[in-house]
């Protein structure tokens, strides 16, 4: 289940639990009253609820702000957002995902343009912006981590991240495998050595 209002609900309620840019105006109890109840059913019908906390929706408002996940401001309003999630559903979600594919984002997102944003560079890492994008994610993802294991929650928290195999053109070869292991490593090592 991914806190996220473009699977539940209608993109004018963009907002749906005070994700990051409603903090300042305060909670969404609308949205905390939704989730609370998706949250129960799935229990009361023996489902454990896996809970990510942003799963490519961040809030129109906030890259329009500051710039998104461009802008080390996200790292203290993810923070927010995360205890707010953690405070109001935690007594019943043991498990969360913070940040899914931030490689994505941070590709897809801020230099390719196939994803929101939709921001199209001038080659792969010509702008630099992915590269600081994907070390903002890293940095929330790691804040959402220690206010979890500040405020005492019990459970599991880590995140999801996506990987595409490189396989050796002969694989045989030594050149091809180390060619096949460093295009992988090029592509998501900064996501996997953290």
């Amino acid at each position: 289940m991914a806190l996220q209002t473009a699977d539940y609900a209608s993109d004018d309620a963009a907002d749906s639990v005070g994700n990051n840019s409603t903090i300042i105006k305060g909670i969404n109890e609308a949205g905390i009253k939704f989730y609370n109840e998706i949250i129960d059913a799935l229990i009361e019908h023996n489902i454990e609820p896996i809970i990510t906390l942003y799963h490519w929706d961040l809030p129109q408002a906030l890259e329009d702000r500051y710039g998104g996940w461009a802008s080390r401001s996200i790292i203290e309003d993810f923070a927010d957002y995360a205890r707010i999630c953690f405070q109001h559903f935690g007594d019943r979600v043991k498990y969360w995902v913070t940040i899914n594919e931030g490689w994505t984002t941070a590709i897809h997102g801020y230099e390719e343009g196939s994803n929101a944003p939709g921001y199209k560079g001038k080659d792969i890492g010509g702008s630099g912006k992915p590269y600081l994008v994907g070390h903002h994610l890293l940095l929330a993802h790691a804040r959402a981590v220690e206010v979890f294991r500040k405020n005492g929650e019990y459970g599991l928290i880590g995140i999801s991240n996506s990987g595409d195999h490189r396989f050796p053109l002969d694989p045989k070869s030594e050149d091809d495998q180390e060619a096949a292991t460093r295009s992988m490593e090029f592509q998501l090592g900064k996501f996997y050595r953290v």
